[in-house]
C-alpha cells in the first residue's frame, strides 16, 4: 500500500531542477482549456527519494503507478512533504475566475498548494479530506482568480500521504451555466444537478462543520445534493462578484430533527437579514428528509463581494447547497400568440374565459361558492378583479370566482406571463395554475364517458402545473409546483419551489412559466425559483406533453389556506390581474 504522491514544489525551484533532473526537459505542447493535466506528464519535478517506486510510465525519481481511479492511466504516488511537480505553458486566455479541480486520494488527509511561475503567484492551498484508502479518489475544487498569460503551474506537497491523478483549470463562465455565477454543494463534492447547474465542491466558507448522510432525500430530482451540508451556530460564505443584483437559491433538508421547532435559524445576505426564522420541518408540513428549496431575490452587491450568513436560533443553522444567479432575461425568439390585457371595463371576455360555478367543498374543502357575478369577477380600471366576499350569497358564507381558458386558449410548450397583485390576510389562497384540457389523457380508472368520481385517477395522472400559489397565513412566500403520479403530496414526493417576496400584496409582479419538452421553469419578476426536468421515464413523471389551459382563482380557506384558520374580519379580498400572455417560438 502506501502510494504516496509526488510532492510538487512552487516553481521557485525550476531552475535548480534543470540541473538536477535533465530528463524532465521533455517539452510538452502548450496546454489549453479545458484539458486535464495528468500528474505523470510533468515538465519539471523535485522528489526526495531515488528511483520510481511505482516502476511505471517513465524512469526518474517521481513515483508513478497504474491508477485504480476511473478512466485508468497512471497516478503519482509515494508523495513526501516538500516534493513538487511543475507543468509548463499553461495558457490563460483572459483574466478572471477559474475553477481548479484536482483528483486526489489520501487515507488520512493531506494538504497541497499550487502556484504560478516559480512561486511568483501563490494560488492557494487545497485540503484533502481523509478518503479512507489510497485508491478511493475524490475531486477537490477551488475557485481562483488568474491573470491572463502563458504560465508555468506548480503543485507543491505541503504534507505527505496522498496520491495525485490529474489537475484541470476551467474558466468559471464555462462551467457555471448561463445565469449562474456561483453554486456550492455545502459540505460535499462537485455535483451537476439535473437542470445542468454545476455545484462546486464546498468552498468560500468561514466556520461551520461539514456532514453527510446516505439516507434518501425526498421531493427532489437531486437527492445527492441534499445529502451533504455545512452546519454551525454562526457561519458564512463569501465570494468576489461584480456589483449588481442577484438572487440566492437555497437548498435545504432536515436530516437530524423530526419535528417542527427543533431547529430554527436565520439567513442574511450582504449584512441584511432576509429570513428571520427558517424551520425546515415546519415548512415541509412536518416532514424530515425532504427537500426545501427557497429563493431570495434582489440581493444587491455594491462592494464587489457577496456575503451569506447563517445563524442558529434553536439548535444550529445549516445549508445543503446554494446557487447565486443573475436575473433571467426571456429570449427574443418568443412570439406572442394569445393575450388578454383586460382593457375593457365590465364583464370578463367570455370568448377567452369560462366561469366555474361550484358549491363550497367541491375540491380541497374550500369554503367559498364560485359564481359568475360581477361582485366576484369583473374588469375594473384595466385590471381583472377576482374578489372573495363574505356576503352569505345563496346561503353560503363566502363567495369568489374561478375562471379558466379551456377550449378557448389551450397551450402546449412556450412561455406564459401573468402580471398580478395578490391579496393578503389569513384564509386567502390565490392561484395561477394550469390543468390539461383533456383531463382524462392519462387516467386509468375513468374517462370522459364515465366521468369523474372518487375513484377516478385523472388527477394526478394527467398532471397539474402551479405557476403561483400563496397562502395568507404565510405571507410573502410564493410557491411553484408540478403534480404527477410519481411526485405529488400523497406519496411525499411533490417537488416544490418557494420564493420569498414580501411585497406580493403591495404591487404587481410577473409570474411566468417556460415549458419545453425537456423542462419546466417558473419565475417571479425574472427570478428563476423552480425547475422540473423531464426524467424521460414515462407519463407517470411527465404527463406534460398534452395541451393545458390557464386557471385563475381566489380560494377562501381550504385544506391549505385555512391551516391557521380564516380571519373573519378581512373581507372582501381581491386578486388583480393586469394581463395574461402566451408566447411560443
Amino acid at each position: 500500500m502506501g502510494h504516496l504522491m509526488k510532492k510538487i514544489k512552487p516553481i521557485s525551484q525550476i531552475h535548480r531542477l534543470k540541473v538536477m533532473l535533465p530528463y524532465c526537459f521533455l517539452v510538452l505542447p502548450t496546454l489549453s482549456f479545458a484539458d486535464i493535466y495528468q500528474a505523470e506528464d510533468y515538465t519539471w519535478s523535485f522528489d526526495t527519494t531515488t528511483g520510481n517506486s511505482g516502476g511505471a510510465y517513465k524512469t526518474g525519481d517521481v513515483d508513478i503507478q497504474a491508477t485504480q481511479d476511473e478512466g485508468g492511466g497512471y497516478n503519482v504516488g509515494w508523495i513526501e512533504k516538500n516534493e513538487w511537480l511543475a507543468y509548463q505553458n499553461i495558457k490563460i486566455a483572459q483574466s478572471g475566475n477559474y475553477i481548479v479541480n484536482a483528483r486526489v486520494a489520501s487515507p488520512s488527509g493531506a494538504t497541497f498548494s499550487i502556484d504560478l511561475n516559480s512561486g511568483e503567484t501563490q494560488l492557494g492551498s487545497f485540503e484533502i479530506p481523509a478518503t479512507g484508502s489510497w485508491d478511493k479518489w475524490i475531486t477537490v475544487t477551488k475557485t481562483i482568480y488568474i491573470e491572463a498569460g502563458i504560465h508555468n503551474l506548480g503543485v507543491f506537497a505541503v504534507t505527505n500521504g496522498w496520491n495525485f491523478n490529474w489537475i484541470e483549470i476551467i474558466p468559471e463562465a464555462d462551467i457555471l451555466n448561463g445565469e449562474v455565477v456561483w453554486a456550492v454543494n455545502a459540505g460535499g463534492n462537485q455535483y451537476t444537478a439535473v437542470d445542468g447547474t454545476v455545484y462546486l465542491a464546498d468552498e468560500g466558507f468561514t466556520a461551520g462543520t461539514s456532514a453527510k448522510t446516505t439516507q434518501i432525500i425526498h421531493a427532489t430530482q437531486d437527492s445527492i445534493l441534499y445529502q451533504s451540508e455545512r452546519w454551525g451556530n454562526d457561519f458564512s460564505y463569501e465570494k468576489i462578484l461584480e456589483n449588481g443584483t442577484y438572487q440566492i437559491n437555497l437548498r435545504l433538508a432536515e436530516t437530524y430533527w423530526q419535528s417542527p421547532n427543533d431547529r430554527k435559524f436565520s439567513f442574511s445576505a450582504e449584512g441584511r437579514e432576509r429570513l428571520s426564522s427558517i424551520d425546515i420541518v415546519a415548512e415541509k408540513g412536518g416532514r424530515d428528509h425532504a427537500a426545501y428549496d427557497l429563493s431570495i431575490p434582489d440581493v444587491v452587491v455594491s462592494d464587489g463581494k457577496l456575503n451569506l450568513n447563517f445563524k442558529g436560533i434553536v439548535d444550529a443553522a445549516k445549508i445543503s447547497a446554494f446557487a447565486v444567479r443573475k436575473s433571467h432575461m426571456p429570449e427574443n425568439e418568443w412570439q406572442l400568440i394569445w393575450q388578454d390585457e383586460f382593457n375593457t371595463n365590465g364583464a370578463i371576455d367570455t370568448t377567452k374565459w369560462t366561469h366555474e360555478l361550484w358549491v363550497p367543498g367541491r375540491v380541497n374543502n374550500e369554503w367559498q361558492r364560485y359564481t359568475d357575478r360581477p361582485e366576484n369577477s369583473r374588469v375594473e380600471n384595466g385590471k381583472l378583479v377576482i374578489e372573495a366576499r363574505k356576503d352569505n350569497y345563496m346561503g353560503d358564507e363566502y363567495s369568489s370566482a374561478r375562471i379558466h381558458s379551456a377550449n378557448k386558449a389551450d397551450f402546449l410548450y412556450g412561455r406564459i406571463e401573468v402580471s398580478a397583485k395578490l391579496p393578503n390576510g389569513i384564509g386567502t389562497w390565490p392561484a395561477i395554475w394550469m390543468m390539461p384540457t383533456d383531463v382524462f389523457s392519462y387516467a386509468t380508472t375513468c374517462d370522459a364517458q364515465t366521468g369523474w368520481d372518487e375513484d377516478c385517477d385523472a388527477w394526478p395522472n394527467s398532471g397539474e402545473i402551479d405557476i403561483m400559489e400563496h397562502v395568507g397565513y404565510d405571507t410573502g412566500k410564493v410557491h411553484a409546483t408540478v403534480h404527477n403520479l410519481d411526485g405529488y403530496w400523497v406519496n411525499g414526493e411533490q417537488i416544490q419551489g418557494t420564493v420569498y417576496q414580501p411585497a406580493v400584496d403591495d404591487g404587481f409582479h410577473t409570474y411566468a412559466l417556460e415549458w419545453s419538452p425537456d423542462r419546466i421553469d417558473m419565475f417571479i419578476d425574472n427570478t428563476l425559483y423552480y425547475t422540473y426536468v423531464n426524467p424521460k421515464t414515462g407519463w407517470q413523471a411527465w404527463p406534460y406533453d398534452k395541451p393545458f389551459h390557464v386557471i385563475l382563482n381566489l380560494v377562501v380557506g381550504g385544506d391549505w389556506g385555512a391551516v391557521a384558520g380564516v380571519d373573519p374580519d378581512i373581507w372582501p379580498q381581491r386578486m388583480e390581474v393586469d394581463y395574461v400572455r402566451m408566447y411560443q417560438k
